[in-house]
């Protein structure tokens, strides 16, 4: 998305496993990795990030170190993460050991502080409760998180957002 020259760009994970990750990170350049936001891959599961599973209470998982560098690509002044549930739990997406490494990837080497959890946004809370909308809007700054609902979510940019183009 173009606004005033300045692009951000939304990664859509979908249901992509760490083989893709690990392909990506081979075989594309470091500007074609490039997010402002995330959405987690598949739910924010560990399995997009390494091999392995729970075995009668054993865990045997490895993690990717390339295909978390292939995830590891945010860009701009505050790049934002987005999950589907915040129902975390070791068995299941989304899972916990995950969110933390998607926090480090925020955080950019630096320390895991509440501003970096903050950018860390789930569309749905514990079973049962109602999804609600995350809303971002895109200036010739880059890309914001806007309050669903607000006056800011709905106002119009000076200049119209274009999409594609590399």
């Amino acid at each position: 998305i173009n606004v005033g020259g300045k692009v951000s760009r939304i990664m859509l994970g979908g249901d992509s496993t760490v083989e893709v990750w690990e392909r990506i990170e081979r075989d594309y350049s470091h500007d074609a990795k490039n997010w402002s936001i995330l959405l987690a891959p598949h739910h924010c599961s560990r399995r997009s990030m390494g091999r392995g599973k729970l075995s009668n209470g054993a865990d045997d998982f490895e993690w990717s170190a390339e295909a978390i560098a292939g995830l590891d690509h945010p860009t701009g002044s505050f790049p934002h993460v987005v999950s589907s549930s915040s129902k975390f739990n070791a068995a299941t997406p989304p899972n916990p050991k995950a969110r933390n490494r998607y926090y480090n990837i925020l955080a950019r080497g630096g320390t895991v502080t509440d501003e970096v959890r903050s950018r860390f946004l789930v569309t749905a809370g514990k079973s049962g409760d109602k999804a609600k909308d995350i809303v971002f809007k895109f200036t010739s700054t880059g890309a914001a998180r806007a309050i669903a609902g607000s006056a800011a979510a709905a106002s119009t940019t000076t200049a119209p957002a274009s999409a594609g183009g590399g």
